[in-house]
This record gives structure tokens, sequence and C-alpha cells, in this order.
């Protein structure tokens, strides 16, 4: 027994910080998120002996805090952001070849905090996809798997949600200005 508690530990200490971030992309509140946090270490040590692919503890991980994430949105009615790693961005500006690198820095910041406001508005279905998708790394199958849904529901939620960001962006900045910068 001691030595899943080890085990635990470890996990919980290796893990924590993505997992509460996870969870604070999805809700916005820090109280919330640690309480998201916890619940998900809880329902994953319940189930630790579960997995097959010990190299895939992140993204199981990751799952459980979204759905937990999820399932505490559903109950008090709350939308919030998630987080975008620039390189998820790169293809907006993917055409600026004549850009100096910190002025593609200070857009690419800009543009990362605009989506972030953004996906705000998101359904959390979506934002749930993204976050797997873009935090974890996981690719549609393993989405469609983890969360018990068809992979054409996974492919059709990221695609409307590309589209909700990609009309809201469009309204806020212009691409096309910003090749010729």
């Amino acid at each position: 027994m001691a030595k899943n508690h080890e085990k635990e530990r470890i996990i919980f200490e290796l893990f924590y910080e993505k997992i509460y971030k996870t969870a604070y992309f999805m809700t916005k509140d820090p109280h919330m998120s640690q309480d998201i946090a916890q619940e998900s270490f809880i329902k994953a040590f319940k189930k630790i002996d579960t997995i097959k692919e010990p190299s895939k503890i992140s993204a199981w991980l990751g799952t459980i805090a979204t759905n937990t994430s999820l399932d505490y949105l559903r109950k008090r009615n709350r939308f919030n952001d998630i987080a975008v790693e620039e390189e998820h961005i790169d293809y907006i500006t993917e055409n600026n070849s004549r850009v100096s690198s910190v002025e593609r820095l200070v857009e690419l910041k800009y543009l990362k905090k605009t989506i972030q406001e953004n996906m705000s508005l998101l359904r959390p279905e979506y934002k749930q996809i993204l976050i797997l998708k873009f935090e974890y790394g996981l690719k549609e199958k393993d989405i469609s798997r983890l969360l018990g849904i068809s992979e054409g529901t996974v492919k059709s939620r990221y695609h409307r949600a590309k589209q909700q960001l990609r009309v809201k962006l469009e309204e806020i900045v212009d691409f096309k200005g910003v090749e010729e910068l």
C-alpha cells in the first residue's frame, strides 16, 4: 500500500500544475480550478491501475481534468478561456516572411491573447476538444476513444470551433494588413 501512495505522490507532483492550468483555462476561477484538480486526481487514482500505456498518463489526466471541468461548468453554467500555444496560431502569420522576429513575436502574443479572449465564447464541448488536441497533443482518434464519442463528432466539433474562432478573429484583425508589415 505504501508503494501506491508513493506512486500517487509522484504523479501528483509531476502533473498537478498542468492539471490545474487545464482546469483554470476552462473555468477562469482559481478556487474552482483547485477543486477540479483535486477531484481529477482522486478520480485518476481510483482508476490508476487501468492505464495500459504509462507514457500517455499526461493525456489521460488531461482528459479527466477537462471532463471534470465540464461537469463543474455545467453545474454552474459558466464558460471561459483556454490556452493556445503560439505554434497553433502560426497559420495566421505563416506568410509574413518580411516581418522581423521581434515584430512576429509581438504579433503572435497579441493574436494569442485575442484567441484566448474569443475562446471564452465557445461552447464547453469545443473548448474540451481544443484543449485535448493542442494542450495535450492528442489525435482525433485518441480524443474519440477517451471521451467516448465518435471520431466524426470530434472532427465536427474541432472544425466548428475553428470556424467560429476564424470569424471572430477576422472581425477583430485585418489579416491581409498584417502581410504588409
